[in-house]
């Protein structure tokens, strides 16, 4: 078996973005259920890459081709502060249609818009959510190529993951979990749900976005973890 190894992502900055574009678009359902290519998400994964590689985590292998390390899985994580002033929290409405949010988004591309859009729907208010709490540490995305599945190695990055948002002083931890394996994955690490946006609720133009997902998911998950009070126990 091929040793794996856990170091920092911030090396692999470029290795990174290579994964979510070549890895991460290809078995995440909610991208699958898109059919978006790399030029419709290249920008919104440089701005997850950017934003997360400095708390990011990373599994690497020797290439069987190359002395060069292999990245086998990732998880981008960032740190977000207690924002000034009051943030209220949002009333989920299940009639509401999201064309607005994704005709004005941030990006050129739509399909960028639309899992920008989806993604803040569930965590938009999450600091109101968790009870205005100082820090929050967010597990932006967990993924692992499919060639190296079921040798544990997402539960690994996760469990480093905990230990270090323990090491910078976080409060909660929070995700937002849209594959069914990565909600299992949350589940049995402890975490609970606190928002949930079913996929035929997340509209444009009253019809669903998001439709036939590969792995028969029906929601997005907001999920949590908390830090402080904790056992160590809980970590394991």
């Amino acid at each position: 078996m091929e040793e794996i190894r856990y170091v920092a992502g911030l090396p692999y900055a470029d290795e990174i973005l290579t994964f979510l574009l070549n890895k991460f678009r290809v078995q995440e359902p909610i991208t699958l259920s898109l059919d978006a290519t790399t030029d419709d998400v290249h920008s919104f994964f440089t701005d997850l890459r950017n934003g997360g590689v400095d708390n990011s985590i990373v599994a690497v292998t020797k290439s069987e081709n190359s002395l060069e390390d292999e990245l086998v899985g990732i998880c981008l994580n960032h740190v977000d502060p207690k924002p000034e002033g009051h943030q209220s929290a949002i009333e989920f409405d299940p009639f509401k249609d999201y064309k607005e949010e994704v005709d004005t988004g941030p990006y050129k591309e739509r399909n960028a818009n639309r899992l920008n859009a989806f993604i803040g729907a569930l965590e938009g208010d999450v600091h109101s959510t968790l009870g205005r709490v100082d820090r929050i540490f967010h597990v932006d995305v967990i993924c692992v190529d499919m060639a190296y599945s079921r040798q544990g190695i997402a539960s690994e990055l996760l469990r480093r993951s905990l230990q270090h948002a323990r090491d910078l002083d976080c409060d909660r931890i929070s995700t937002v979990a849209t594959a069914v394996a990565s909600q299992h994955l949350f589940r049995k690490a402890g975490f609970y749900t606190i928002r949930e946006l079913p996929f035929s609720c997340f509209r444009e133009n009253r019809i669903p976005i998001f439709r036939n997902l590969p792995d028969g998911g029906r929601s997005g998950l907001l999920m949590a973890f908390t830090l402080k009070g904790d056992d160590e126990d809980d970590m394991r």
